[in-house]
């Protein structure tokens, strides 16, 4: 009999045991039932990446410059002690604040950004209602600024895409056309508007 979708994840027979170095079989259990188990277990290990300092430093170091580069080019803007708020808080003139959330790509080192879309993973949707999306290069030399408009159009034209790597498995996306993104170069500080209605007309096929 198939068992139920999370039975199939969490349901390991007797004969297997989890070990720090993987999954030990024995007993009544077939090589064919063994890999099975196996890759569920290493399956479970990927639907999460484990935290790490070494990225979570990388990704602070991108949300501060983008607020250096906002305040460089004449915007009011923070980055919220509150580790669950948004990554960068802006405003200029008075005007009521607004977001951003910021993603810095390893392999991505400078220039053109080299896919045609850019993913905006599921974990970082709820914050769209109220937020923009960036991404910035490892170098953090430029960044494309995604509004929060575009990954709406894209998910209501699109819907969503899944793809599997080695940091997640089954990982939701909304991928968002680079040509629908506005091209930021952060080491040019000349005051500048990043206002969606101000750069309606602006995109280019890069």
């Amino acid at each position: 009999m198939r068992l139920a979708p999370k039975q199939q994840l969490y349901r390991f027979p007797w004969s297997l045991k989890v070990t720090p170095g993987g999954l030990q079989g024995g007993g009544t259990a077939s090589p064919k039932q063994q890999h099975y188990f196996a890759f569920t277990y290493w399956g479970l290990l990927m639907v999460r990446k484990k935290f790490s300092q070494d990225d979570y430093s990388f990704g602070i170091e991108a949300e501060k410059r983008v607020v250096k580069w906002l305040i460089d080019i004449g915007y009011e803007a923070s980055k919220p002690e509150d580790v669950y708020a948004h990554d960068v808080t802006y405003t200029k003139g008075g005007e009521e604040p607004f977001s951003i959330e910021v993603e810095r790509r390893y392999k991505w080192e400078n220039g053109v950004f080299p896919f045609s879309t850019i993913n905006i993973p599921e974990r970082r949707w709820k914050k769209l209602k109220t937020s923009h999306f960036m991404v910035v290069c490892r170098d953090m030399s430029v960044s494309y600024l995604v509004y929060r408009s575009e990954a709406l159009l894209a998910y209501q034209d699109q819907g969503v895409a899944v793809a599997s790597n080695v940091h997640c498995m089954n990982e939701k996306f909304i991928q968002v056309p680079r040509k629908r993104c506005l091209f930021l170069d952060l080491e040019k500080t000349i005051p500048r508007s990043i206002d969606r209605m101000k750069h309606r007309y602006l995109w280019k096929d890069f």
